[in-house]
């Protein structure tokens, strides 16, 4: 049975959190595991891929796109694979985080809103916007929601990065410097779609809004809450006052 969520409270400064869920460690703990399994998650186990990832740092397509991202941008100098992204938050974020993806999944459904898909369209957003083109995102984002095959469409934003990336390879890439507010629009956009089957400017409701700014500040803490608030504003249903 899904946790009932206060209301949420007006646009700046008064974007409300959801309440913790009861028994949210637990909860979330399992979240961490499920969003954490998507893509192999295989690395720290298999030395082999180890040395891999290693190799694989050291490609031109690799090293490029790592300069292109800054350090603020992402989590590190290197664009992670999907399942590392997800680790990476899940160890990097309050407890909060987690339990409201739980909790959007628990609203939707898992079919709809799983936590991995949520995941994924933050990750897309991060290693994706500037590089791939946003339709291509969102289009993903939506199929998704109906295919429920993530291994297929990460293999296909990861396809679309390096085809991109060897374009650049000898060329100016200053262009595709992409700010964390263009990212999380774009990622409010994809869990829009994938999550809420809900299309571009078409409203989501405040308690909507709450978990997912949540799980967006979180995935995106280097965005300016005004910055935020301002996203949330546009997509927000406006509170009728009786």
């Amino acid at each position: 049975m899904a946790t009932r969520m206060a209301p949420w409270h007006g646009p700046v400064g008064g974007l409300g959190r959801p309440r913790k869920a009861l028994g949210g460690r637990h909860k979330a703990r399992r979240v961490e595991k499920r969003a954490q399994g998507a893509g192999g998650g295989e690395e720290g186990k298999n030395p082999i891929a180890q040395l891999l990832k290693k190799a694989q740092g050291s490609l031109p397509v690799i090293g490029l796109l790592s300069r292109i991202l800054s350090p603020d941008e992402t989590f590190g100098k290197d664009v992670m694979a999907y399942q590392t992204y997800c680790r990476k938050l899940f160890d990097s974020t309050e407890r909060e985080w987690s339990v409201a993806l739980y909790e959007l999944e628990q609203k939707h459904g898992r079919n709809r809103a799983n936590v991995k898909y949520a995941q994924f369209c933050c990750w897309m957003a991060a290693v994706g916007v500037g590089i791939v083109p946003k339709k291509e995102i969102i289009t993903s984002a939506r199929r998704l929601r109906y295919s429920a095959d993530l291994e297929y469409e990460i293999g296909g934003i990861n396809a679309s990065v390096t085809e991109t990336m060897q374009k650049y390879k000898y060329i100016s890439t200053d262009g595709l410097k992409v700010g964390a507010t263009a990212r999380v629009a774009v990622a409010l956009e994809a869990i829009c779609e994938c999550c809420l089957g809900k299309k571009q400017g078409e409203d989501i409701d405040q308690e909507d809004a709450a978990l997912i700014r949540v799980i967006l500040h979180g995935a995106f803490p280097e965005c300016p809450e005004e910055k935020l608030d301002e996203i949330f504003q546009k997509r927000a249903q406006p509170i009728v006052n009786k």
